[in-house]
């Protein structure tokens, strides 16, 4: 092997690294065809396409997509529609390489097929192994991505595509460094689908703990051998109390801002108390059996529900600002807050927008139904924060409750009455405070409670901390893949035969028959 001397582009540039000295430094648009794609100018017509056509292929159809070689996409395009475009049909062993929306997809042809306009591809002249090119192009997407250009997003041109420099091995050793990279990256893949597994089996065992929790199966043995200060019920009628002695105190605050006389005597004390709305019973059809000396609630009887503010050009005028929080801010049982924005707030608009310690914040739309409703516990971390309308706040009033609801909300149960009350006839998935305070919530006694979230808690963490493992290994596994390509394509991955053709008589050949 070579010890790393600098091959040369024949345009007179240095290539990119340095490579063995029986290897060259290439354009891809001078060993290759660079070809674009299309679509059929009115896409939606279904005469473009039909089941048995050319096959066609869109940057789409390869999310997610891993194998090598590629046959077809979703659709095919009929003979109308390869005319309607300019999609060209390429042959077999075609690169095909995703040039915006995103750039750095690739696959090879495995038959004839034709692309749309997301890609560039680079039909074979004899110069490479396709299987070659195709993981080189895959290690180069951000050299890629640096010659991409354009203002709604990137793209890779064709000149650019055909500007790309390539390193260009003689054709035997291109074979084997193929060989070499199909053997690493299988026991690499092998690897890394068992974390998949493993990864399955936590979000297994979080719904089971979960599940556990919060129909009283994980405190079973607890309830065997502990007695409570205070059953379920009572603690609700406690509730309740408490909730009705908060609304009066409220309203009485109200009349005191206004100027207005408070309740002196009984009577008037009867005639503000009739005003008060109880709570409406939960609809338990279809929810869980439940411990015994547990009841179920909703969230209205639990707590307070509220909306957040409305962002508009009239708070850029307000002196007055605070951090807000915003549905980016918000995931599931965490909070990103990294990037908190300031917004003016009234000083009126202060008591019911700033956030208290043990306030649950819900997401009130998304455009996915399984994200819709994800529910965050605030825990105090910005003095003075509020958060913004499309935001929903519950604050039990019993604080110390946040974490056990909290719990139940990211219960499959919890997710199904969201769902449930979040689903509409025109299909789109929205939450509202009424839709929140109707959501049934099972309550354990206090001290119940406490050991459930305790014992929720720790099993969460060792699944968090197992999580994390995973997540390192998994790191592990794309820098090692990312290792074995820079040997790959440095020459280091396996040795140079001095029996090869070099790369320079393999480049004569190719441009004699271009």
């Amino acid at each position: 092997m070579g010890d790393g001397a600098h091959g040369s582009v024949n345009d007179g540039h240095d290539g990119r690294w340095n490579i063995p000295d029986s290897w060259h430094w290439v354009r891809l648009g001078q060993v290759t065809d660079v070809v674009g794609g299309g679509t059929p100018k009115n896409a939606k017509d279904p005469s473009n396409f039909c089941d048995d056509g050319t096959p066609w292929i869109t940057p789409a159809d390869l999310s997610g997509y891993s194998a090598t070689y590629i046959s077809r996409g979703s659709r095919s395009l009929s003979n109308i529609g390869l005319k309607n475009s300019s999609a060209r049909l390429m042959p077999k062993g075609t690169v095909l390489f995703s040039s915006r929306a995103p750039i750095g997809y690739c696959v090879v042809a495995s038959n004839e097929i034709a692309t749309n306009q997301g890609f560039k591809s680079f039909v074979q002249k004899g110069a490479y192994a396709s299987e070659f090119l195709r993981y080189y192009l895959i290690s180069s997407k951000e050299y890629a991505e640096s010659l991409a250009s354009g203002t709604t997003f990137a793209e890779l041109s064709g000149a650019k595509a055909a500007a790309m420099m390539a390193p260009l091995p003689p054709l035997a050793e291109q074979r084997r460094i193929v060989s070499r990279i199909d053997e690493l990256f299988s026991r690499i893949e092998a690897g890394e689908r068992a974390i998949a597994a493993a990864r399955m089996d936590l979000k297994r065992y979080r719904k089971a703990v979960l599940k556990a929790a919060v129909t009283g199966a994980l405190t079973e043995d607890w309830r065997a051998t502990h007695k409570p200060k205070e059953t379920g019920e009572a603690l609700l009628a406690r509730i309740l109390k408490e909730r009705r002695a908060a609304w009066e105190a409220a309203e009485i605050a109200k009349l005191k801002a206004k100027g207005k006389p408070t309740p002196k005597t009984e009577a008037d004390k009867a005639k503000l108390c009739a005003r008060y709305v109880e709570a409406v019973a939960p609809n338990i059809d279809g929810l869980p059996a439940i411990a015994a000396g547990w009841v179920w609630a909703n969230s209205q009887i639990l707590g307070e529900v509220s909306g957040g503010l409305t962002k508009n050009a009239k708070r850029r005028e307000i002196a007055t600002t605070r951090p807000y929080l915003r549905v980016a801010n918000v995931y599931e049982n965490r909070l990103e807050l990294d990037e908190v924005h300031e917004i003016g707030v009234k000083a009126s608009e202060l008591g019911r927008l700033t956030l208290k310690s043990g306030d649950l914040l819900f997401v009130e739309g998304n455009g996915s139904a399984d994200q819709i409703g994800r529910v965050a516990l605030w825990r105090g971390e910005i003095p003075g924060c509020v958060h913004q309308n499309h935001l929903i706040k519950l604050r039990p009033l019993l604080l110390d409750q946040s974490k056990w609801v909290m719990q139940w909300m990211m219960s499959g149960y919890g997710r199904e009455q969201i769902n449930l009350v979040s689903s509409s006839t025109s299909g789109l998935h929205t939450l509202s405070i009424s839709k929140i305070e109707q959501l049934p919530i099972p309550l354990p006694p206090a001290d119940e409670q406490t050991e459930i979230v305790s014992r929720v808690e720790e099993a969460l963490s060792r699944a968090g901390a197992a999580e994390a493992t995973l997540d390192a290994q998994t790191r592990a596994a794309r820098t090692l893949k990312q290792s074995i390509l820079k040997a790959a394509f440095s020459g280091r991955l396996v040795p140079q035969d001095p029996n090869d053709e070099p790369a320079s008589e393999l480049l004569r050949r190719v441009k004699e028959t271009m």
